[in-house]
């Protein structure tokens, strides 16, 4: 039996970070430049199949795969990340926000970093690279 996940073609995928909401000048500008592949968000009030479904058949008439959609009330909230009361509600609600997706045939790569902002440093300055800037 063939895994789920070699539906997905192997390789890069450029995307464009994009409205769910898109308009038509939005979908042909994407296509203009030739991105194929798109990422959206939403928030709980839309987070259903049917608006799911709905997204990836507009995007799919444009010429757009939706190769992600992420849902903002579920991912990387503290309840979840810093075990807070309603974490185990949030964690059912990002599970049905993930079935959902599968349901309207949206295969979304998992987002494996967590993180908040409470209390952590600043990244370190890069040592080489264009963005390290000049020695001290």
């Amino acid at each position: 039996m063939a895994h789920p996940l070699d539906k997905i073609e192997p390789g890069i995928k450029v995307t464009a970070q994009m409205s769910p909401e898109a308009t038509e000048k939005d979908l042909e500008f994407v296509r203009m430049i030739g991105v194929t592949h798109a990422v959206l968000w939403t928030d709980a009030k839309k987070s259903s199949y049917e608006y799911y479904a709905s997204r990836r058949e507009i995007f799919a008439k444009a010429g757009i795969q939706v190769y992600g959609f992420g849902n903002l009330d579920v991912h990387n909230v503290d309840a979840i990340t810093l075990n807070l009361p309603g974490r185990d509600a949030k964690i059912e609600e990002y599970k049905q926000h993930i079935r959902n997706l599968g349901k309207a045939g949206i295969r979304t790569p998992p987002t494996p970093t967590w993180a908040t902002a409470s209390g952590a440093p600043p990244p370190k300055r890069p040592r080489a690279g264009p963005w390290a800037g000049p020695s001290t």
